[in-house]
């Protein structure tokens, strides 16, 4: 009676007996020493080795092993050889001129196409880094077979994304790239010289890359730093030509203006800077964005223009004041009551015109500020002293004077904190 076979050796029998096209994965060594102990025809290993690539480095112990199992000779050439098959990658991309390097060593640029190729490779796994200005860096993994071709297509994102925004184009740049590594040496750059050269470069290389409205705004704001008004009105404008919604950039023009001494410049671009945000104010949500999400983002924006704005305006107020031509200097002060009629220095603005045509003897246009900034505020002392003063001293309108009068006494002795003039500290007021 035949022994009925245990049933491991039937499970390894059946393993065996499976075909090698069956298996799946790069050989390993193991694998060909199997193969050569069952006697596997050479011509079938090779394919294999040339159909599912290797996960080892052939060497001469593989080889000294193979003779022990009385590989012929010319078998064993021939399979060392298909082992040892140098492999190849073709490699083409969407961007030219990127870095490339393989397995961590530096390997060229890209074509004016896009393209490169390796040769002379061992089987195996190889890893491309491709880098390419304006784009996002890529990794890949590229698993050769020996004697292979392998063509590798990799398709990079871009670096800088710009979204138009109500006050400017919003830019974002990814992490990891040639742009963010620019700007983060210019946040360690301490130099101002240096750090305008950095600018000025990134500037002469980007071109019309969304990357330079960034570089443009800084340089800019470097200028300005450095008080060159020519070179900052120069990079504002042309920022201003490409993202003419840019807030930040109107009211640097603006300072630049008033570095120059040119005030009705400086009060152009911040009348602009206020419609920007009156329009912020006023506009529509986005057909992106919920009411709820747009009202965040609007309030958002609000809380870093308006300081912002509130800032300029008073030192354009205190610029228009200091002017020494007081012809001139009504003029300005008159077209800032009229470009910001809701700012919370209207009321200096009307104390000092109304001085202004006092010092020049011009009584009517006096008591007109004076009567404006009463209206604004009534409870201005100075303004309340010199309209009581003058309609007294004309006999006019007597009876205004002496409410005037009545009132002044009245604040200084009940409310007298509301008479103090701004910008005056406890000393000084006492």
């Amino acid at each position: 009676m035949r022994k009925a076979m245990p049933t491991g050796l039937l499970v390894l029998f059946f393993l065996a007996a499976l075909p090698a096209a069956a298996q799946t994965g790069p050989l390993s060594q193991n694998d060909i020493i199997q193969m050569a102990q069952a006697k596997t025809p050479v011509e079938k290993i090779i394919t294999q080795v040339r159909a599912r690539g290797i996960a080892f480095v052939p060497s001469a112990e593989l080889e000294t092993t193979l003779t022990q199992l009385k590989v012929k000779k010319e078998h064993l050439q021939q399979l060392m050889a298909a082992l040892r098959a140098p492999a190849a990658i073709e490699l083409t991309a969407n961007v030219a001129g990127g870095e490339v390097t393989l397995d961590g060593a530096p390997r060229g640029e890209l074509s004016a196409d896009g393209r490169i190729a390796f040769r002379d490779l061992s089987p195996g796994t190889h890893v491309i880094r491709l880098r390419a200005r304006g784009h996002v860096p890529v990794n890949t993994d590229v698993f050769l077979k020996p004697g292979e071709t392998a063509q590798v297509n990799l398709k990079l994102d871009s670096a800088v994304s710009a979204t138009p925004g109500p006050l400017g184009t919003r830019v974002n740049v990814q992490a990891g790239t040639f742009e963010d590594t620019a700007l983060a040496e210019l946040d360690f750059e301490k130099d101002p010289a240096k750090r305008i050269e950095r600018l000025e470069k990134i500037v002469a290389t980007y071109g019309d890359d969304p990357f330079t409205l960034l570089a443009y705004g800084m340089l800019q704001d470097a200028y300005l730093a450095a008080s060159n008004y020519d070179r900052a009105l120069a990079a504002g404008q042309t920022l201003l030509e490409r993202d003419p919604r840019n807030f930040a950039g109107t009211v640097r023009q603006a300072r630049a203006s008033m570095g120059r001494q040119e005030l009705e410049p400086a009060l152009a671009h911040a009348a602009r800077a206020r419609s920007l945000i009156e329009e912020l104010k006023a506009g529509p949500a986005p057909d992106n964005l919920s009411a709820e999400a747009w009202e965040r983002e609007r309030q958002a924006l609000l809380e870093t223009a308006q300081p912002q704005l509130d800032s300029l305006t008073y030192d354009l107020l205190i610029a228009a004041s200091d002017h020494p031509d007081p012809a001139a200097k009504t003029v300005l002060l008159e077209r800032f009551l009229a470009t910001f009629p809701d700012s919370p220095y209207r009321r200096s603005a009307f104390l000092t015109l109304a001085l202004t045509a006092q010092g020049l003897g011009d009584l009517d246009r006096m008591l007109h500020w004076a009567t404006q900034g009463l209206e604004l505020d009534p409870n201005q002392g100075f303004l309340i002293v010199i309209v009581a003063d003058t309609l007294s001293e004309r006999g006019q309108d007597l009876a205004r004077a002496r409410e005037l009068a009545s009132r002044l006494l009245d604040l200084v002795s009940n409310q007298p904190d509301k008479l103090r003039p701004e910008g005056i500290d406890d000393a000084q007021w006492q």
